[in-house]
């Protein structure tokens, strides 16, 4: 750039007001596409949790992972454990921390609360995609991943299960 604008030093005005033009150009570019992430992120609060359980994951005094849960009735006696978040600090994944959360939650609503299944939320605003399709291949990865993880541990409690009672 400094090659077409900059013919001494009274046009190095010129080079740094463009300069800076550029990158309030880029930066509000970004901001306008993450617009729609920060309306989503909005929605989730005190509100949105309602009646739901928390169970977090801790390393020290800090809080490393969380997943947000609930039971809910399908007829008189069925129920069903329903996902609504679930989620580990950047720096801790990949340990095994993500993997311990569902682990104890699948536990916790299949062994205490009696619930038949685990599934994910439909229409969890964490779901949502606002960028093109084209982006979003490795958020659809992760999901897949973490599906197969939460039918992985179902199937092995619902064995657990089975084994407590033929004891």
């Amino acid at each position: 750039m400094g090659q077409y604008f900059y013919t001494g030093p009274s046009s190095l005005a010129l080079i740094g007001t463009t300069s800076f033009g550029i990158i309030m150009t880029l930066l509000i570019s970004v901001r306008w596409l993450a617009g729609p992430y920060l309306e989503l992120a909005e929605k989730i609060g005190w509100k949105w949790l309602g009646e739901s359980e928390v169970l977090v994951t801790k390393f020290g005094e800090g809080i490393i992972g969380t997943v947000v849960f609930e039971v809910k009735r399908e007829g008189r006696k069925r129920k069903k454990g329903v996902l609504r978040a679930w989620t580990v600090r950047m720096r801790e994944r990949g340990r095994g921390v993500g993997r311990g959360l569902l682990e104890e939650v699948v536990r916790v609503l299949m062994a205490e609360k009696g619930c038949e299944g685990v599934v994910w939320e439909e229409g969890n605003p964490y779901l949502d995609r606002v960028l093109p399709a084209i982006f979003n291949g490795g958020f659809e990865r992760k999901e897949e991943k973490a599906q197969r993880l939460l039918e992985e541990l179902e199937e092995a409690q619902l064995s657990r299960g089975k084994k407590r009672r033929s004891s």
